[in-house]
């Protein structure tokens, strides 16, 4: 797995919009107090053809 922080605001902004669409906006603000920050991850896959 390959992550990288994200610190830039409209990018972490994305983020955070995207959990309150999912979780809902009391939830999220339940259970996160800061949104100044978020991580991108990448899963690395095989290349294994079957």
């Amino acid at each position: 797995m390959k992550a990288v922080p994200v610190t830039v605001a409209k990018q972490v902004s994305s983020v955070v919009e995207k959990f309150r669409a999912k979780y809902g906006a009391n939830d999220v603000k339940k259970y996160y107090s800061k949104f100044d920050a978020a991580v991108l991850a990448q899963m690395m896959g095989s290349n294994k053809k079957n």
